[in-house]
């Protein structure tokens, strides 16, 4: 018998499916009925694998795009956001301050623990190593090969 989903992550599924509906269908163009429609492929993983294994995946589409919007600048940034907000969608701008929440979130628990904050600590060692100092470079990377290994010691 499955677990029963928490109402909050049921609520998270909700709030990020929409974003990334709009975000695919106004910014990648992907037609909404799309067989590879992210909202489709969502729905699909949903009803394979149940609310929680497909959040963790839609939580990985959300940093993929945040990533994809990393050399946007602020004015294309705040009129996507106006756009979502006019949907009553979260905004590119609040998914990125939680994205920060979390990562100092990992930053003091000292370890990844997921394979979604692996992503997270990895698009930004990929995509922002111009942005952050050698220190944090180093730290992320230590976190990085620390989740590594216990992947590879769990398999």
């Amino acid at each position: 018998m499955a677990r029963a989903v928490s109402p909050e992550k049921l609520r998270e599924y909700a709030e990020l499916e929409k974003y990334l509906h709009v975000f695919a269908t106004c910014v990648w163009k992907i037609p909404q009925d799309a067989e590879h429609h992210p909202t489709t492929v969502g729905r699909r993983n949903v009803a394979r694998y149940g609310v929680s294994r497909a959040l963790t995946g839609l939580r990985q589409a959300v940093n993929d795009t945040l990533e994809a919007l990393d050399d946007w600048p602020p004015e294309s940034i705040a009129a996507l956001d106006a756009l979502l907000r006019g949907e009553g969608i979260v905004t590119v701008t609040e998914l990125r301050r939680r994205s920060s929440r979390q990562l100092r979130r990992i930053v003091k628990a000292g370890e990844i623990r997921s394979e979604t904050e692996y992503y997270l600590v990895k698009g930004i060692v990929d995509g922002c190593v111009d942005t952050i100092t050698a220190e944090e470079l180093a730290s992320f990377n230590m976190l990085i090969a620390g989740f590594e290994a216990k992947v590879a010691n769990a398999t």
